[in-house]
């Protein structure tokens, strides 16, 4: 078929193609795919067994969408009034569905749930001591009648030992703050705190409300100051809110920057308003990498998106290698050149494509969120080029390049010294830098949190003493009784630990539920103590007759037993539901969460322990992303092999090695670099490997088979744009991004100095006219 036949057909093959794109937009806005912040998106997904998913879903779930808040200021009569000013306020924005300051809710609704838990909620210390010595427990207990500070929850004679006292035990046992007066409050810092809770309608991670939230806080907070009123704050909605405005700024650089700099580049270079048709194919990319990455996944992270703006970069090659058959007139006008550039065009565009093939099969969303953004943006610019370009470029008449980008690019394409060293030098950079080269693929290089973010966390946590991790134990056991009495074997082990200062605190169901065999025994104790003949005489001094204290402890005898799953639904249950996991293979399951955990290691010891399992998401996730590392050098490698062949195939075996040796060169020079810079290889940096093995195979292609001054302009003009495109990415204070961006820029510098090495011309006088 004849060239200008085959670019004609594979025109209208384009458009077909583009046509999809407003079936795209339907299809995104029928599945409301949402864009997210959420970090946990983009990590591997561990292959956990169903219960520790569902601890680890109870535990995220615990804390999503809340935020807390404490106030402080240092007359404690002033806290009541704020806070319930704040807590209107907050409730009034239609962005929680609960804000409050109170805890114990309904006081005669809360009254009657303790005199009817006030078996189910005994210390096990206490449990212990009624049953080992009854009548001195009894005894014992007539002391808090004398005690001039006996605040009592009960009346007196419906409650005499003071049981329910008990059973109000602080429903958030993790902070550092008593009850008082209905309200959670300490003395610190010369000032008195009062603490808030407020809980959000949507997922913290969602686009619009952590943003509108932060802004609420920011505005409540200058109020407050006004008026003498400290506001501190901690959750997740903040750092979402943090990411997401981080993500918007970097997305206005690299997307902002990146277009203004293509626009500058083609204005200058080609001094024609026409020019500027080569946006086309960028925003068609730009729109299509969008929709189809909506269509595809039911959320999108703004990590997807900050990268996929540095698409501007990529997809600019493709009009640009058009564009630049006008400065040689025996292949333009633009019809007759693509009939040209075709084949070349379509070879890269393969490769590009079976690339990001191996790449989205990694088990790795951020990277299959990005190779479908970018596979689907690429095709889409590849279409745009052969279908619209052209049309859009009739009757545009040659001329020559300007001066002042010929000039360098004749030198650079025929020196003889130039490609050769740039390899030499990338050999000796690699083993220069090699051996410094270290891995950094923490959860910390995946974000970047606010100095001032991290100052409020930080203090509110020393005030509060809520500092909670995503580690902590799964308890088992076959019955209820022994579930609790391994949290409690589990608890006595961690006791050291608390004391060492290695772990502030756990939090376990056996510290506040008493199970039903237990309650039934201590029914039988009371029952026996009222039956018997009662001899105390500190109660009889205190003006208590035995018939009083025989009827008090037969009511205690009285009292219905309390189900587990009764106790939680109850308001004084409902605090700690998170820690129950219920029924799972016939045994029942908990789970013992920890506070201020310090050392990992010494957890780990502990699963030694009958029923008790040792859960660290942290580390899970850690080992999938260094294995989700090694897979995709592999695949790199691969991808590398897959192309090499593809390349011999079509241009043979020494044409297929020269070609693919200018990304492999550049490769290793940018791997060294990074060591000599002490920045480590992520899962990004392999990316952005990936991304230099494409754009050099790409460069080469054109260098090999369309060698002539014309084709080496446009080269120059692609890496200018695509270097400000992933250049500005390196400018992220997100340590990944900053890392890809750098090492994707170093290697295209790099696959610049090489490229000539792809043309067995590069060294023959006779071009030098070409």
């Amino acid at each position: 078929m004849r060239p200008d036949s085959l670019a004609r057909n594979a025109s209208w093959f384009g458009l077909a193609l583009l046509l999809l794109l407003p079936l795209l937009l339907l299809g995104s806005g029928a599945r409301q795919a949402q864009v997210s912040a959420d970090l946990l998106q983009l990590l591997p997904t561990l292959a956990q067994d169903p219960l520790s998913q569902r601890a680890q879903a109870r535990m995220q779930a615990a804390v999503n969408g809340q935020l807390w808040l404490l106030i402080g200021h240092p007359d404690a009569a002033r806290l009541a009034p704020a806070a319930a000013q704040l807590s209107a306020d907050w409730q009034d924005s239609g962005l929680f569905r609960e804000v409050r300051w109170q805890f114990q809710g309904d006081l005669a609704q809360l009254r009657e749930t303790l005199r009817q838990q006030r078996l189910a909620r005994l210390p096990a210390h206490e449990v212990q001591a009624l049953l080992d010595k009854p009548s001195q427990w009894l005894d014992e207990r007539s002391a808090r009648l004398f005690s001039p500070l006996r605040d009592d929850l009960l009346p007196l004679p419906e409650d005499w030992f003071g049981l329910a006292n008990f059973s109000l035990r602080a429903p958030l046992a993790d902070f550092n703050l008593q009850l008082a007066d209905g309200s959670l409050q300490r003395h610190a810092e010369g000032q008195h705190w009062l603490l808030l809770q407020a809980r959000s309608h949507s997922d913290a991670w969602q686009l619009d409300s952590p943003t509108q939230i932060a802004a609420l806080l920011q505005d409540s907070q200058q109020q407050l100051a006004a008026q003498g009123v400290t506001l501190l704050a901690s959750g997740g909605v903040l750092h979402a809110a943090a990411a997401q405005q981080q993500a918007q700024r970097e997305i206005n650089l690299v997307g902002g920057g990146g277009l203004f700099g293509i626009v500058l580049l083609l204005a200058v270079s080609f001094r024609s308003v026409r020019a500027l048709s080569a946006l086309l194919p960028v925003c068609l990319g730009m729109a299509a990498g969008t929709l189809v990455t909506l269509c595809w996944f039911d959320s999108v992270h703004v990590l997807t998106l900050v990268l996929g703006c540095s698409l501007l970069g990529v997809a600019i090659d493709y009009p640009l290698h058009l564009l630049a058959k006008r400065w040689q007139a025996e292949r333009w006008p633009a019809e007759r050149a693509l009939s040209y550039l075709l084949p070349s065009l379509t070879l890269g565009l393969v490769t590009s494509l079976a690339g990001y093939l191996l790449l989205g099969s990694t088990p790795m969303p951020a990277l299959q969120q990005v190779a479908v953004f970018s596979a689907s943006g690429l095709l889409a610019a590849y279409c745009s080029v052969i279908a619209l370009l052209p049309r859009l470029l009739r009757n545009w008449p040659a001329q020559p390049a300007p001066g002042w980008l010929a000039r360098p690019v004749q030198a650079w394409l025929h020196s003889r010294y130039l490609a050769p060293l740039a390899a030499i030098v990338s050999v000796l950079l690699l083993l220069a830098g090699a051996p410094q080269l270290g891995f950094g693929e923490g959860l910390r290089s995946w974000v970047s949190t606010p100095p001032a973010l991290q100052q409020q966390e930080q203090r509110f946590a020393q005030l509060s003493g809520q500092q909670p991790t995503s580690q902590h134990f799964i308890v088992s056991g076959a019955n209820l009784s022994e579930l609790l009495q391994r949290e409690q074997a589990l608890l006595a082990k961690l006791q050291p630990l608390i004391d060492q200062g290695r772990l502030n605190s756990a939090l376990a169901l056996s510290q506040q539920f008493t199970p039903p065999s237990t309650q039934q025994a201590l029914q039988q104790q009371f029952r026996q103590l009222a039956d018997s003949s009662l001899a105390l005489p500190r109660w009889q001094a205190a003006g208590v007759s035995p018939n009083t204290l025989k009827a008090a402890l037969q009511s205690l005898a009285a009292l219905p037993l309390v189900s587990i799953e009764d106790w939680l639904a109850s308001q004084t249950g409902q605090p700690f539901a998170v820690l129950w996991l219920g029924e799972h293979d016939g045994q029942l399951h908990s789970v013992v969460s920890l506070n201020g955990l310090r050392d990992t290691e010494a957890m780990a010891t502990l699963s030694d322990l009958p029923g008790v399992r040792w859960a660290d998401p942290l580390a899970q996730v850690q080992q999938q992303l260094n294995n989700t590392r090694q897979h995709a050098a592999w695949l790199i490698a691969l991808a590398s092999a897959c192309m090499g062949l593809l390349l011999v195939l079509r241009c043979g075996l020494r044409a297929g090695l020269r070609i693919l040796s200018v990304p492999v060169l550049a490769s290793a020079a940018s791997l060294g670099l990074l060591g000599l810079l002490g920045e480590p290889l992520t899962l990004f940096s392999l990316f952005a490997l990936w991304l230099v093995l494409a754009i050099g195979v790409d460069y080469a292609i054109f260098i090999q088979q369309q060698f002539s001054l014309s084709t080496a302009c446009g080269l120059w003009l692609q890496a200018a744009t695509t270097l400000l495109s992933f250049g500005l990415l390196a400018l992220s204070q997100t340590p990944v991004i900053h890392n890809f961006g750098l090492t994707l820029s170093l290697g295209l510098a790099a696959t610049l100095a090489l490229t000539p090495l792809a043309s067995a011309s590069m060294l023959r006088s006779h071009h030098a006219n070409t």
